[in-house]
C-alpha cells in the first residue's frame, strides 16, 4: 500500500515536468526535512535516492518518510 501511494506521487510529479528546477519536499518522521530531486525517486523499491544535483545523494529509508510534497528548488 505504501508503495503504490508513493507511485502515484511520483507519477504524477513527473507529468509534464523537466529539468532540475522541480524538487520534492520530503518530511521525515524524526523532525527532519530533505529538500531534493525528483529524477531518480521513480525506481527507487524500498529507498528514496534524493538527488543533489551533481553531489553525493542521500539515501532514506521509505518507512522513515512521513509525507512527500513539493518543493522549489
Amino acid at each position: 500500500m505504501q508503495r503504490d501511494h508513493f507511485n502515484a506521487i511520483i507519477a504524477d510529479i513527473e507529468k509534464g515536468r523537466e529539468g532540475d528546477a522541480y524538487g520534492l519536499r520530503i518530511s521525515m518522521r524524526n523532525g527532519e526535512v530533505y529538500d531534493g530531486g525528483w529524477r531518480f525517486l521513480a525506481e527507487a523499491p524500498d529507498v528514496l535516492v534524493i538527488d543533489n544535483r551533481g553531489g553525493h545523494p542521500t539515501y532514506i529509508a521509505l518507512p522513515a518518510v512521513a509525507t512527500v510534497g513539493e518543493a522549489l528548488l
